[in-house]
Parts: structure tokens; sequence; C-alpha cells
């Protein structure tokens, strides 16, 4: 899903959709980020539960990293940053929140890397809420980190310790991508215009290493983003209720849509309208759905082959390459027409000046 509007509307749909969340189910297992972007978010959500007095005693939490600090240093550690802004406020019960360590020495990293993998496997994961690092980073998995990396320790970037502010502290536990992605709900929380190019890079680019958020897209997540992350991305005419958008940047922005829903009443308005659009959607692996009012509704499989088979021919006339097309399509159509007919993944009869504007698109 993808929630966009004003970053205190966006706070408020997050609170909401938790404290629904925690009701349905009071031993909710939760994986909590920290930063500034989660200020917002846990003062809201400390607010709405003591109006709604809600019962936070069998919640179960873990925490997606911790800086490792020198005994004296005047950083804050995360257990601290938690407990003042959410755990101190509610009626947690602490023997069900857990955190890494903020200090490496005196204890057995391994097993204690081991320990918390194992309390994530067995209470699993409901809920992970992450921000997004200036670099890409979620939790602290730097560029780099791969999609299989789990709970271990990490030398922070340049950047992030520069964005952080840190003194005399370089390296973090953190959470893995790989343990990330095993959460039932992800949520991806976005804020504030210093975080635009990062999810501007996040849409753009396919999974890599590099940008370690968009390992993410491997997966449907929740995306909760304000208008001030995204406006580089994005631009808009307006900015009501919902948010109109106005045209893509380049091409290669539709590369974050997953699944698309087209309506066409009548045979060649999904291609006259729009088949250029179409095919560049299906180039960069989109789901396409296009619902026919009256041509295919009900057809079994022998007569979508019968219907195949004339379309094909009548294209031919037109061009070879186009009707390669069609048969790529095609075969898409005949498997999704096992469950149901009235969705089909491809246009139908093209008259001749619907497919010169698909050609002249492509």
């Amino acid at each position: 899903m993808f929630y966009l509007n004003d970053s205190l509307t966006i706070y408020h749909q997050i609170v909401t959709y938790l404290i629904k969340q925690i009701k349905l189910k009071p031993d909710l297992s939760i994986m909590f980020a920290t930063g500034n972007t989660m200020i917002p978010f846990y003062q809201l959500f400390v607010q709405y539960a003591k109006k709604d007095k809600l019962d936070c005693s069998r919640i179960i939490t873990f925490n997606l990293d911790e800086y490792i600090l020198h005994p004296n240093s005047p950083i804050e550690s995360f257990r601290t940053f938690m407990n003042k802004h959410l755990f101190n406020h509610l009626n947690f019960n602490h023997k069900k929140i857990h955190f890494l360590p903020s200090f490496a020495e005196d204890i057995n990293v391994e097993i204690c890397i081991e320990q918390y993998e194992e309390l994530i496997e067995r209470y699993g994961l409901d809920e992970v809420f992450l921000g997004l690092g200036l670099n890409n980073h979620i939790a602290f998995n730097e560029p780099g980190s791969t999609k299989e990396s789990k709970t271990r320790i990490i030398y922070l970037s340049e950047s992030t310790i520069e964005a952080n502010h840190l003194i005399n502290v370089y390296s973090a536990f953190t959470v893995g991508i790989k343990t990330i992605l095993k959460g039932k709900n992800v949520h991806l929380i976005v804020t504030g215009k210093r975080k635009s190019e990062a999810i501007k890079r996040h849409f753009l680019f396919k999974p890599t290493i590099d940008y370690p958020s968009t390992f993410l897209k491997r997966r449907e997540i929740n995306y909760w983003i304000d208008i001030e992350a995204i406006q580089s991305y994005f631009q808009y005419k307006s900015i009501d209720d919902t948010i109109h958008k106005s045209e893509f940047l380049d091409e290669q922005d539709i590369f974050y849509i997953k699944k698309i829903l087209i309506f066409a009443p009548h045979p060649d308005d999904d291609v006259m309208g729009m088949g250029g659009a179409i095919r560049k959607f299906h180039n960069y692996g989109c789901e396409i759905t296009i619902n026919k009012y009256d041509l295919l509704i009900g057809l079994n499989k022998e007569e979508l082959h019968k219907k195949k088979k004339s379309i094909l021919c009548h294209q031919s006339q037109l061009d070879p390459y186009y009707t390669r097309y069609k048969e790529e399509f095609w075969e898409i159509i005949l498997e999704r027409n096992k469950k149901d007919a009235q969705y089909i993944l491809k246009k139908e009869i093209v008259g001749i000046e619907g497919f010169k504007l698909i050609k002249n698109n492509l």
C-alpha cells in the first residue's frame, strides 16, 4: 500500500493503524526504529494510546539496531531513546522489550546475536517499522549489505556518522535485511525534504547493494511518505484530500508501480488511449490487468483461442512485430483465464489508427 499526504496526516494514519492492530492482537510483536522520523510517531502514539486507555502490557518489541558506545560516550543509546519517547510513558512490560547491546566489551558477541535472532524467530514479527537513511540504509544496513544479511556488527558509513552527528561512534549492531523481510507487515516511513533524494533512488533503482532499501521492493510493503519527501520525485498539480500526480518525470519513474488496472469499455480504448504506456509498463515488469466490459467476459479457454487466432491474422496484415507482441500477452491471458475471464492482461481488436499510436510510442 502507498500512503501519501502531509506529515501530520501520515503520522495520524500510522498510529491509527498500529492501535487497531494491537486491539486485534494484544500480544503483537513489533520491531521499532529510532531517529528523528520516529519521534512524532511515538509522541502521537503515546497521546492516542492514553486517550484510548490502550493496554500495552502484552506487546513484544524488538529494536532494529543499536550504537556500539564507549562507557563514557555522550551519545544517547537507542535503549535510552526508546524509553524516553515511548516505553516509559505507557504500560509496556519491560520483560517483553528486547534490545541489542550498546556495548561490545565483556560480552560474547556471537552468542548475543544468535540469541536475538532466536527470539525474533520464536515470537515472529507482526509489524516492522523502518526509517530511511540518506544513503538508503534501512536499520544500519549500509550500502554493500546484501539481501541475505542477518543481525551483525557493521561499520557505519561516513555519511551516516555525519548525518547523525556521532562522536567517536564508528560501528553498530543491526538487524539484517533478510531478518527485516521476515516481518508479516513491513512499513517504510519517510518524511521531510532531506529524504527526497533517498526515496527517489529507492523507486528508480532495481534491488541493489548500493542502495539497500531497494531490497524491500522484492515484496509488498506499506509506504508512508509525506509530500516534502516525494516532491523531487513527482510533480503535483494540487494537494487536497487526495494527491493528483501531473506526470512522470521520465519513463523509469514507473518502475515502482507493481499492479495496474485499466478499464476499457470499447475494444480499442486501451490501445488508442495509452498503448505506448502499456508497453512501457510491461517492459518494467508491471502486472497489467485490463477489464473489458463486453468482449471477453465469460469466455472459456477454447473461445479465447478462437479469438486469438482471428485477431492475430488481422494484425499480421499490419505488422509482424506487433503479432509477436500480442502473442506474448495472449499466453498470459490464457493462463489467467483459468481463474477469472473478466480480468485480462491484453488489448483486443485494434484499429489501424490505434496501431499507429502504439508503434509511435514504443
